[in-house]
């Protein structure tokens, strides 16, 4: 009985890994820290400059992991290249009801010195709604980019956390 338990474990665990899954970290204090020296947004979305940086700072603050610039060793270069849009579903009638929202995100990390250590783009897609409702699909989309947004920090996190 305990090697067809064993067994099973063993199995979910090489399942789980093998399609490459990832434990969320979201929670738990960073193992480092970062001073973003520049959070831009270089896509052609003009309206999302001050949505993306909350949430680029608000995603550090939550997980400990935001520095102050003479104190922390890493400095981070956070761009928001892209952002586009794509109908998911759309209705009989003809109307597109749901919406994949795709970003990328380039993620540069220099040492104190300039030194690279990390450099990436990183790309997020989330599905969302579009309503009838005019401020509720704008409400929908925004919370799409931030949510895509943290998705993509938070593969930066764990690729970065597991560099050393």
């Amino acid at each position: 009985m305990k090697k067809k338990a064993l067994l099973s474990v063993l199995l979910i665990t090489l399942f789980v890994y093998g399609c490459g899954y990832k434990i969320a970290l979201t929670g738990r204090k960073a193992s480092f820290a970062i001073y973003p020296a520049s959070i831009e947004n270089t896509s052609k979305e003009v309206d999302v400059d001050q949505l993306f940086t909350n949430e680029v700072k608000s995603y550090f603050a939550s997980i400990n992991a935001l520095g102050r610039k003479d104190t922390t060793e890493n400095v981070g270069y956070i761009t928001l290249t892209d952002v586009t849009s794509a109908s998911a579903v759309k209705l009989t009638s003809g109307q597109t009801a749901t919406f994949d929202l795709s970003v990328v995100v380039n993620v540069v990390v220099k040492d104190k010195n300039g030194g690279d250590k990390y450099a990436r783009s990183l790309a997020s897609t989330v599905t969302y709604s579009q309503t009838s409702s005019l401020s509720s699909s704008l409400a929908n989309r925004n919370d799409a980019i931030r949510q895509a947004v943290r998705t993509a920090l938070e593969d930066f996190r764990y690729e970065f956390e597991n560099l050393r």
